[in-house]
Order: structure tokens, then C-alpha cells, then sequence
């Protein structure tokens, strides 16, 4: 039997869980593509939804905590409904950074897209788990 060094073993998990991110990400934008006709993708293609999926969870890795902290008062006050508009204006930067490959006809569906990503996200992330146990 080979032997896998721990750091190696390290790696490895952490690139499959970079990927999985990843499909998640990218399956939950497909879906509320397909579910929100105010939310609409300029090409229709596999790499376009690996490049929204990649470019929302970068900004929701690293802007997302930022704003949390800078708006928990708001956060506390609204009892986390103002977590809606984060979630809004973390799929406006996302689609800013596309170039104009995802776009919203609307804030209000920025906040649609942002529910519907979210329960496609934990729906997904609940199925993972389960088959890894």
C-alpha cells in the first residue's frame, strides 16, 4: 500500500473542495438563469457559467465578509434581512466584473437571484454532504 504524505493529502482536499465550490457556484447561477427572466446570461455556454461561478465565488470569498462587518449594525437592526441586500449587491458586483455576461433587468431581481442562489447553493451543499458520509 502507497503511502500519501499528509501534506500532499492536504492539497488534494483542498483542490477538491475548491472544485466542488465551484460546480456549486456554477449551478446555482445556471439555475436561477433558468428560473428568473429578469436574470439573463449573454452566451449560453459551460465556460460562461464557470467564469460567472468562478468571478461570484471569489467576490463572495472576499468582499462578502468585508460588508457583512461594515453593515452589522444594519444587519442587527433589520434582524438579517438587510443579508438580502449583500446578497444583491454582491450578484451587481459579480455581473460588473463579467464584462456584461450576467445581467439583471432590475435590483429587485438582484435580490431575486440572491434567494434563489442561496437555496440552490444550501440545497446543494446538503446533498454533497450526505453522499460524503
Amino acid at each position: 500500500m502507497i503511502r500519501v504524505p499528509a501534506q500532499l493529502a492536504r492539497v488534494e482536499l483542498a483542490m477538491n473542495t475548491v472544485i466542488m465550490w465551484l460546480v456549486v457556484n456554477t449551478a446555482s447561477v445556471f439555475v436561477t438563469v433558468q428560473l428568473l427572466p429578469g436574470v439573463k446570461v449573454r452566451e449560453e455556454s459551460l465556460a460562461t457559467y464557470l467564469l460567472l461561478g468562478l468571478i461570484f465565488g471569489l467576490v463572495n470569498a472576499l468582499l462578502k465578509p468585508v460588508l457583512k462587518l461594515l453593515t452589522f449594525p444594519l444587519i442587527v437592526l433589520t434582524l438579517g434581512l438587510f443579508l438580502l441586500v449583500i446578497n444583491a449587491l454582491v450578484l451587481l458586483l459579480t455581473a460588473a466584473l463579467s464584462g456584461g455576461s450576467l445581467q439583471f433587468a432590475s435590483f429587485g431581481d438582484a435580490l431575486l437571484a440572491g434567494l434563489v442562489i442561496g437555496a440552490v447553493n444550501w440545497g446543494m451543499q446538503v446533498a454533497l454532504r450526505k453522499r460524503g458520509e
